[in-house]
């Protein structure tokens, strides 16, 4: 019997330990060098960056500012990893 009680607990405090920890919120600037590593520098350098919007009727939210043809925009808030995407405004605007 205290076999079976050890297992379960051991059982549990693997399971417990596997689960993956609420993701913490990323600060703007987090949000930025996330959307920077969508492409290479040349691309990236003069990119608008925008953030995801917080609901899906929401809008997208402007972290900087761009003077070139490229918007970029962080990895997901709820993806299991970062990737984080750039797109041109001519494809964003079809």
């Amino acid at each position: 019997m205290k076999t079976v009680a050890l297992l379960v607990l051991i059982t549990a405090v693997v399971t417990y330990a596997q689960t993956p920890a609420p993701p913490k919120p990323k600060s703007d600037a987090e949000k930025i060098a996330s959307a920077l590593r969508a492409g290479p520098e040349f691309v990236t350098r003069n990119a608008t960056v925008l953030d995801w919007p917080s609901s899906p009727s929401g809008e997208f939210r402007v972290l900087r500012a761009g003077t070139n043809a490229w918007t970029c925009l962080p990895g997901r808030p709820q993806a299991a990893h970062d990737e984080p995407v750039a797109l041109t405004r001519s494809f964003c605007s079809s």
